[in-house]
């Protein structure tokens, strides 16, 4: 646009026109901004926000919305009042951060400059894994810069009033109301216990959750490509691994909480169904509570015992969620298909699954121990069994069910190691160096229950011979025929499982 034209500049910026000039001479910018005062007081359809302090000269231009059609101010006004939204958005921060640490909270700190930025992904399964479209970037930046300057999550059993503090100000979908605050008033008058030893236990529990309050939080995994990882040291459980993904997947668009169906892990002994199950929790971030059903006699251990006997006791389902930090940990059903299910049988240890697996039941699910209704739709359930005929049909409708078979000989070497570290790390012994292949292949023959208990015996004869490292010497004589045929032929590969 021509300097000699200054009513068509003040025309075009102050009414929206397309044909806007990207850059205005610095002649032009004294009468155009006179002129553009004037015409604004008397126009009713557009409002510019103008900022004597800058002149217009030679500069690109930036739209920015401030209550109004548009503004077009300079670029480096533009990075200048974004900068001070950025600090506004920090020094805010902090003084929560201050807050929670002013409650003797240790570890709760705020990020420095440095880590303004967040790191970006080295792999295209990590960019998709940290959701959105790919078309997003700066989105997802500036979601994945709110996740790393969030403050550090704090524990309901040690710091109670931070806890709740923390979830009153986090997002709907990333927390759950387990409980009413009239449930915590009746168990403050001990409901309908006789027992002054109950009432005692019920008014402490009481004190408690008025603390803590009644939200618990829904854990999640930061990325979907951390739960498709477990493929690694989990090949034979692809399936299970993809189903859950799919469901984190609608967790992550989803705007309200998505529980994970209930599963059920069907196949031989050994296979490795409660090592993956402990492996998933830790993805999730989660708590994990096994419960050995086997051994099972009645539903208390699960919904707790009635409040009349003098030694009642809440159920692990309350004890979790209400007397825990998450809304969905994970609960292992170990051995379902061996719990006692005879009708003869006073209290049947499988009755009460029925409520819990129903999301619409689940959700107003009742503790005998203490007499208080809570919210148990959120929970992960993995129920592992040998032979899924033996659970009751009931039951086998409620879960989906997944079998899974021994691994072939390139998957039981992925097993194998996966299994060495985890039994490695449970020796807790400082130094201990990994095996070498050598010890891998002549593991890999066994099952993940067997390959733990060897690489354990293994370890303490290591230690006994002052030695940092298992050998091939550490292992079982009848293992080491079988490992040295497997390495030199591929036919006997094909005869491991």
């Amino acid at each position: 646009m021509s300097q000699d034209k200054p009513e068509e500049t003040q025309s075009a910026l102050a009414c929206g026109k397309d044909a806007l000039p990207r850059t205005l001479s610095a002649e032009a910018g004294t009468a155009a901004r006179d002129r553009v005062g004037a015409h604004v007081a008397t126009s009713s359809d557009a409002k510019v926000r103008w900022y004597p302090d800058h002149c217009f000269t030679e500069l690109p231009f930036k739209q920015r919305s401030y209550e109004a059609r548009y503004v077009l101010i300079p670029r480096p006004l533009h990075d200048q009042l974004m900068q001070e939204e950025k600090n506004a958005d920090e020094e805010k921060e902090r003084q929560v951060i201050a807050q929670a640490n002013a409650e003797g909270l240790t570890g709760v700190s705020c990020l420095g400059s440095d880590d303004s930025e967040p790191p970006k992904p080295s792999t295209e399964e990590d960019a998709e894994g940290q959701g959105g479209d790919g078309n997003s970037s700066k989105s997802k930046a500036s979601s994945q810069r709110r996740r790393r300057s969030a403050p550090e999550l704090v524990s309901g059993r040690t710091h109670p009033t931070a806890f709740q503090r923390q979830l009153m100000e986090a997002r709907s979908k990333d927390k759950l109301r387990v409980y009413g605050e009239e449930s915590v008033l009746q168990l403050i008058k001990g409901g309908q216990s006789v027992e002054t030893d109950v009432v005692k236990r019920n008014k402490a529990i009481a004190d408690v959750l008025q603390k803590r309050g009644p939200f618990r939080r829904i854990g999640a995994p930061r990325r979907i490509g951390d739960v498709l990882a477990l493929k690694s040291s989990h090949p034979h459980f692809g399936e299970v691994i993809d189903f859950v993904a799919n469901q984190l997947e609608l967790i992550n668009v989803s705007k309200h909480p998505v529980r994970i169906p209930p599963m059920l892990l069907a196949g031989p002994p050994g296979v490795g169904k409660t090592h993956f199950s402990d492996a998933l929790a830790q993805v999730l971030g989660v708590p994990i509570r096994r419960h050995q059903m086997d051994q099972a006699e009645s539903s208390s251990a699960l919904m707790g015992s009635e409040m009349t006997w003098s030694n009642s006791r809440v159920g692990l389902v309350f004890d979790e969620i209400v007397m825990g930090d998450y809304a969905n940990p994970v609960i292992l059903l170990d051995e379902l298909d061996k719990a006692p299910s005879d009708q003869s049988v006073r209290f049947n240890p499988v009755s009460v699954l029925h409520s819990l697996l129903e999301p619409v039941t689940a959700a107003r699910v009742r503790d005998l121990s203490v007499d208080m209704e809570i919210d148990a739709s959120m929970i992960t359930w993995i129920a592992t069994c040998n032979y899924p005929w033996r659970v009751p049909l009931t039951l086998r409708t409620r879960l989906k069910e997944f079998f899974i078979g021994m691994p072939n000989a390139e998957q039981a070497l992925m097993v194998a190691r996966s299994v060495v570290g985890k039994a490695l790390s449970d020796a807790g012994v400082a130094g201990f160096k990994r095996p070498g292949r050598d010890v891998i292949v002549a593991l890999a023959p066994l099952s993940a229950r067997e390959i733990y208990q060897v690489v354990i015996a293994a370890v303490a004869t290591a230690l006994k011979g002052k030695q940092r490292s298992v050998g091939i010497e550490h292992l079982p004589p009848e293992l080491l025929a079988d490992g040295s045929e497997m390495e030199g032929s591929n036919a006997s590969r094909t005869r491991l499982h």
